[in-house]
């Protein structure tokens, strides 16, 4: 099956706003994707501002299409950004990049227990910030006092320093934008 009719349409249609190649409907696929998956990403380029309800690109879906990644993640960088604070903006988009470090093991009732150190009750957002900054600090520990820290809590140390990598990516993304971390 064609790749174009597998994915979610609206970082396509975002791109081809944002490269002025016109409507979808005039573009020459091989193999046209269906009408209801192309105005159901219309729908949530809508719902995420990128654009208006004539479907022409909004100021924040520019800088939406000018961010590589899926278009939810671009927005909330976005809004971040606007709201100075593209830090915990970069570090929560990278968690909704990746797979979960939190793994649970043969008891998954003490895995809950250890991840609930990380857990806020206001927010999985929060939550991810609260883990971000443990893991940080156990970072500079080392890699073998770091992997028995994961096995403590029960994370993926290969998933967490996926969520950093993403993270430095993010990071030198936004810095080509001219945006900066406070």
């Amino acid at each position: 099956e064609p790749e174009i009719l597998r994915t979610g349409l609206a970082g396509v249609l975002l791109r081809l706003a944002a490269l002025r190649l016109g409507p979808i409907e005039d573009f020459p696929f091989i193999d046209s994707p269906p009408a209801k998956a192309v105005s159901d990403a219309y729908q949530l380029l809508y719902l995420l501002g990128a654009v208006d309800d004539q479907r022409r690109l909004t100021t924040d879906g520019e800088l939406t299409a000018r961010l590589p990644v899926d278009p939810r993640v671009a927005r909330l960088l976005v809004v971040a950004q606007r709201n100075q604070a593209l830090r915990e903006g970069l570090v929560i988009a990278a968690a909704l990049s990746v797979v979960d470090p939190r793994e649970y093991g043969v008891d998954p009732d003490a895995a809950r227990r250890k991840h609930e150190l990380f857990a806020d009750s206001r927010s999985d957002f929060t939550s991810y910030l609260l883990l971000w900054a443990a893991y940080r600090r156990e970072r500079r520990g080392g890699e073998r006092a770091l992997r028995a820290w994961c096995k403590e809590h029960y994370l993926s140390a290969a998933r967490l320093r996926e969520w950093h990598d993403v993270h430095g990516q993010l990071h030198e993304l936004v810095q080509g934008l001219g945006w900066r971390t406070r």
